[in-house]
């Protein structure tokens, strides 16, 4: 096929031709500059310098073959050709490399139709299967094919000092691999597709060696011998180059961009309808100066597309949206446009519409695209509506003779269609004017407040988009508000959104407590010194809480989480108790069970103070050992048998008398009554002292070593239950607590400052409500923890303080309008400020 000048020649003929216009000059150039980059000039093209003998490529190298032979086989034969491998045994040398070619074994001369490889037959399977699934999903991918048989190669050098060679394939076969099953060997068989000279290789020799590589012939009949013969004389003044006539090798050469470089030649277009006639290219290429202006879209932005449509006029055969209407019916009418858009927007679906228009129309239609899947995703749409027979394929396997002839001649054998009915489309229009009747109504504004119906339900559906609901408020008397007062109304909403965006949400403002004017300059800094005061108070205050909770050991967040106040109170309190307890050991005074036990051991107590105050007197009375003496069957026989003048008659009187005469030191007291007191008061001791003795296990657990029984010492007992009963209310914890203070004079110490400290904090808070009237007693009921948070706000925040009045005052001022429930939102913020206006307008509406 014989080709033009390469392109180095082609511009200096451009530029030299006489009475062709500037204008068209620079196309040229720029259409011949564009074209020339098409052309891969660089030795990492393999179709200027090929690995041969490197056998990591992907590609097979052929040995002991015929390039003559082989052309003749798969072209004028028409015959699949074989692989053959080498002996197993033949690879032992190397085995764990794949790719390893190995020596030929002495076989003889292979047949026809087989190629010889030095690969053995593991490998060379893994090869051509590479080779097949790799050319297979290029050409699946890129729409071309990429697998050719190269016949004979130039072996050259860059330069005369040069001793590495270099290998050009001179003939190259389009070919395809194929197997019919899993099991059967891999076939090689010629495409029909054309044959191309080596485009790459024959610019490079013209522009780096001046060499001229001779075109393949058109002609049918030809052969690779007389074409290498040619080459030979080309190459005849280059020293060293040679044609390596049977190098055979197969593997990846691309010829996509040759076809590009071939359709840019203007050489090769229709009289009257190349490159420089196409105003297309003449608008892309031409300079600024000369663009025509971009024209307007064929639908205004503010029309309804149906007014300029009806469904007689769109013959689609899928979906289509508005805009996608416009960009059909625009390529329609003949205007030059682009469609752009991510994946997954209808751009193919828009193409497929405007294909199935064109033909409507009775136009031609040319789709290219860079990928064979955009192609293929058209056509199969096109033939699920059958237009298949209107499609005429032309690339990849379709792009040979035989394909378009078949093609064609299936579309002159369709048979006529039917015409179509015009009742579905007519019916179609009037259900299209309902609703576009409908669409106008929910778009007309709404007097009196010029609101759309579209407009509420949009802000309706905004509402529930942002995962609010509908207002649960109403504004007082809005469905009387004429559009003066609605306006109004929406101008006084600006005016306090616009103040809200300064203050930010009233209920998170930090001055929100403030009934405060605007202060001026000096009043600036009166705050700023307060809020100063306030914030090393509150530290101060917070820092003495955090020592003393950490002195004690306790959770010091517990109390910055409760009024300082109360704190201090209950500390305050604990601290008392400690210091009124009684001097005895602190393993006996700090236990919480004697809370629990407080009853039983005032009972103790009182029983102890009886029996030793009895007991003194009975020792003064009576003689050591009284205790042990059984005086229960004395008084049974001294009260039967004594009371009267006669009883020292009685025997049993006279003995239990001597037996009382005994235990006594002294005498007797003279009369019956007062001897038979003296035994009951002994007896009653006697109970006493084993009521004392019978005291419960637990009791005398917790009393510890003041637990001496009979001889326990009272006093000490009595300070114990005196000091249990006033720590009788507090909890565990806080008898935890009790006792680490008793333990620490540093705590102590911390706890008698606290007073003072939150006096200061109360004075600054004084201080500040007179500055900038935030209530003091307002900002006492806050906790430890939030008084220091809202002091240190105030401290960053100073500057912001002028910002809060206007706002307050305009949201006070617009409550009545706005009512409780709108009003409360906006304060709490759980409308934003940028959704008030619009949130008002759905409420009136």
């Amino acid at each position: 096929m014989q080709e033009q000048q390469p392109s180095a020649h082609e511009n200096v003929a451009y530029a030299n031709k006489e009475g062709v216009p500037n204008p068209l000059e620079r196309v040229l150039r720029k259409l011949a500059d564009a074209r020339n980059k098409l052309v891969d000039r660089n030795l990492r093209n393999r179709l200027i310098s090929t690995p041969l003998e490197s056998s990591r490529t992907k590609s097979l190298r052929v040995w002991g073959s015929d390039s003559e032979q082989i052309f003749t086989t798969l072209l004028s034969q028409k015959k699949q050709m074989t692989f053959l491998p080498i002996p197993d045994d033949a690879g032992s040398k190397d085995e764990s490399d794949e790719q390893t070619e190995l020596g030929l074994p002495d076989t003889g001369t292979v047949g026809d139709t087989v190629l010889q490889t030095k690969l053995t037959k593991t490998n060379l399977e893994k090869k051509l299967k590479s080779l097949f699934y790799e050319s297979k999903e290029y050409e699946e991918e890129q729409g071309v094919n990429v697998l050719y048989i190269a016949l004979g190669f130039l072996k050259w050098y860059e330069d005369a000092n040069s001793d590495i060679a270099k290998y050009a394939p001179l003939v190259l076969l389009p070919v395809e691999l194929s197997r019919e099953g899993a099991k059967d060997r891999y076939k090689l068989k010629l495409r029909d597709e054309d044959i191309f000279t080596n485009v790459s290789l024959k610019l490079w020799l013209h522009e780096q060696h001046s060499v001229t590589l001779p075109e393949i012939p058109e002609e049918v009949e030809w052969s690779p011998e007389t074409y290498f013969k040619e080459v030979k004389t080309a190459i005849a003044m280059s020293p060293r180059w040679e044609v390596l006539s049977n190098e055979v090798l197969l593997g990846f050469f691309s010829f996509s961009k040759f076809l590009l470089w071939k359709d840019l030649d203007p050489t090769t277009w229709p009289n009257g309808q190349g490159p420089l006639e196409h105003p297309i290219i003449q608008k892309l290429l031409g300079s600024s100066g000369e663009r025509v202006e971009v024209e307007g879209p064929l639908i205004p932005d503010d029309d309804f597309i149906d007014d300029h449509f009806t469904p007689h006029d769109l013959a689609y055969i899928m979906d289509a949206d508005s805009s996608q209407t416009e960009a059909i019916q625009t390529a329609i009418i003949g205007k030059d446009l682009v469609i752009q858009g991510p994946p997954g927007t209808g751009k193919s679906q828009t193409i497929t519409n405007i294909i199935s228009a064109a033909i409507r129309d009775g136009k031609k239609v040319l789709f290219i695209a860079e990928k064979m899947a955009a192609l293929d995703v058209v056509h199969q749409r096109l033939v699920n509506s059958k237009l298949g027979p209107v499609c005429l394929e032309l690339h990849s396997r379709k792009a040979n003779k035989a394909s378009v002839l078949g093609q064609i001649r299936d579309a002159m054998e369709m048979a006529n269609q039917p015409a179509y009915s015009r009742e579905p489309l007519d019916t179609l229009k009037s259900l299209q004017e309902v609703l576009n009747g409908h669409a106008k109504r929910v778009n007309r504004p709404l007097e009196p407040w010029g609101f759309t119906p579209y407009e509420i339900l949009g802000g309706i559906s905004l509402l529930y988009s942002e995962g609010n609901s509908l207002p649960d408020f109403e504004i007082p008397n809005a469905s009387n508000y004429s559009k003066a007062q609605l306006q109004l109304f929406k101008s006084n909403l600006e005016e306090l959104c616009g103040r809200l965006s300064r203050s930010g949400v009233p209920s998170k403002n930090p001055w929100r407590m403030s009934n405060g004017v605007t202060l001026t300059p000096i009043g600036f800094e009166r705050l700023e010194n307060v809020c100063k005061e306030g914030l090393s108070a509150s530290t101060t205050l917070k820092v003495s809480i955090e020592d003393a909770a950490s002195e004690l050991q306790v959770d010091a967040d517990t109390w910055l989480k409760q009024v300082p106040k109360d704190t201090a109170k209950k500390l305050n309190e604990l601290m008392l108790i400690a210091s009124s307890a009684p001097e005895l050991p602190s393993k006996t005074l700090f236990q919480f069970e004697l809370i629990e036990n407080l009853p039983a051991l005032k009972e103790l107590a009182a029983k102890l103070l009886t029996y030793q105050t009895s007991c003194n007197e009975l020792n003064s009375k009576l003689i050591d050992g009284w205790k042990s003496y059984e005086l229960t069957p004395l008084r049974v026989k001294f009260a039967g048998s004594g009371g009267s003048v006669f009883s020292i008659l009685n025997s049993t009187y006279r003995q239990s008398l001597n037996e009382l005469k005994g235990l006594c030191k002294q005498e007797l007291p003279p009369k019956f009554k007062e001897r038979l007191g003296l035994i009951d008061e002994a007896i009653a001791a006697s109970s006493a002292l084993h009521s004392i003795n019978s005291t419960n296990g637990k009791l005398k657990e917790l009393l510890n070593v003041l637990w001496q029984e009979d001889n326990s010492n009272v006093a000490q007992i009595k300070e114990l239950s005196e000091w249990t009963e006033r720590c009788q209310l507090l909890k565990a914890e806080e008898f935890e607590l009790l006792e680490k203070i008793f333990h620490s004079e540093k705590s102590q110490i911390i706890i008698k400052s606290l007073d003072e400290k939150i006096a200061t904090l109360d004075r600054a808070g004084a201080n500040l409500e007179s500055v900038f009237s935030v209530p003091a007693d307002e900002q006492s009921k806050l906790s430890l923890k939030e008084q220091c948070n809202q002091w240190t706000e105030w401290s960053l925040e100073t500057a912001r303080a002028n910002d809060w009045p206007s706002a307050r005052d305009s949201l006070a001022a617009l409550k009545p309008t706005l009512g409780d429930g709108f009003h409360r939102k906006i304060w709490e913020g759980d409308i934003g400020i940028d959704r008030i206006i619009p949130i008002a307008q759905i409420t009136i509406c």
